[in-house]
């Protein structure tokens, strides 16, 4: 259980150790921590806001390269990048979302 609330504790890190609550950077912030932030991060871009629409997958990824090395693992948003690239999974979070959308 320490390891989970570990991740949950530290998915507002940042890779730069910019981030909180304890200001870790780089693999000192633990992996699924680094998992959830970058996933945290995708799902703003692709869910529809009062403030901004959503943006496709592939443009959510293309976003999101500005932030590998700083904000996001490298490593994490390549994995990411790759998933989104061969489609094999997408989770579509707004109703009435689909892949042929």
């Amino acid at each position: 259980m320490e390891h989970i609330i570990a991740m949950v504790r530290s998915h507002h890190e940042r890779w730069d150790g910019t981030g909180y609550p304890d200001g870790l950077r780089g693999e000192d912030v633990p992996l699924g921590g680094r998992i959830i932030g970058a996933a945290e991060v995708y799902d703003a871009l692709c869910t529809s806001r009062p403030y901004q629409d959503k943006m496709s997958p592939e443009q959510t990824v293309e976003r999101m390269a500005d932030l590998a090395g700083t904000v996001l693992d490298p490593k994490v948003f390549e994995a990411l990048s790759a998933v989104v690239a061969r489609r094999r999974t997408l989770v579509f979070l707004d109703e009435g979302s689909s892949p042929s959308e």
